[in-house]
């Protein structure tokens, strides 16, 4: 569903991200465990988003340090989409169910591979909701974190929000890395419901001037800084189809038909380009 990354601090690992279930976090731990040797001792909630923090219960014996912004919405949403969600376990069922016939009767093999995805995606969530448990972060900061390590310092900042109505992300000065949360994704389409699309753009020109040569994406692969004015390309384009769209009294309907530009029609969950613009068109 998402990204999660981890830095060697020198005596102990700092995480980033939490994936979207608790047997994904457990094994991310276990496999930092085999890799270094080191304890886990924080964890970065970059938003509020469940695919970034629905694996906080497999660190709550760590440091889990988010925005004080970030810490609210969480305790305001999810509790009531968990509870929802495991109201539906037995439909959820019965939606993989359906998808995995959808997925044997189908011909096209570029739809399959979607499908299989979709339905890993779905038996992870259906796998984790009997026992999963909200983990709230358990130290807060307002605008920039900071942990020195025996071997490493990092960074930890909100420019406010833009994909959310808060969004942080990592960075690792001696090595000029940038763990960017869904601020950026490589690839890959960004969902843009949830947040402030302008404040986002000013976002991204700001981290635009920082010494970044890595990126490292919510979604997507591993890219250089050059994904950051890609990001802002992709918002600004949604920004000036949406305000052509309005010029023009298009209906939300008449959106669905449009089609994915060119340069995006390759990136992953394509989708979200129609769903993008239908939200930037209604929202006026």
């Amino acid at each position: 569903m998402a990204n999660a990354g981890f830095v060697d601090l020198g005596e102990s690992i700092l995480v980033f991200d939490s994936f979207n279930t608790q047997q994904a976090a457990t094994e991310l731990r276990n496999v930092i465990g085999e890799l270094t040797g080191k304890p886990v001792s924080h964890l970065i909630n970059s938003h509020w988003h469940g695919d970034h923090i629905r694996g906080n219960q497999a660190f709550r014996d760590v440091s889990i340090v988010a925005t004080e912004q970030t810490k609210i919405i969480m305790q305001e949403k999810h509790p009531s989409r968990i509870r929802e969600q495991r109201s539906g376990l037995e439909g959820l069922g019965t939606y993989i169910q359906k998808l995995e016939e959808q997925r044997e009767s189908t011909i096209e093999e570029k739809q399959k591979l979607q499908l299989a995805v979709q339905i890993s995606i779905l038996k992870e969530i259906q796998l984790s909701l009997p026992s999963l448990e909200l983990i709230l972060p358990n130290e807060v900061f307002e605008s920039e974190w900071c942990v020195k390590g025996t071997s490493r310092t990092v960074l930890c900042h909100t420019l406010g929000g833009g994909h959310t109505a808060s969004d942080s992300f990592l960075y690792v000065p001696d090595a000029n890395v940038c763990y960017i949360g869904d601020l950026v994704a490589i690839n890959n389409h960004m969902l843009i419901v949830d947040g402030d699309i302008r404040k986002w753009i000013s976002i991204l020109d700001e981290l635009n001037t920082w010494e970044i040569e890595c990126v490292v994406p919510g979604h997507g692969p591993v890219g250089g800084k050059e994904w950051i004015a890609k990001a802002k390309d992709y918002l600004g384009n949604l920004l000036e189809t949406a305000e052509m769209l309005r010029a023009k009294a298009t209906t939300l309907d008449q959106i669905g038909e449009i089609a994915v530009p060119e340069k995006y029609i390759d990136w992953s969950a394509r989708e979200l380009y129609v769903k993008n613009l239908k939200h930037l068109v209604s929202q006026g």
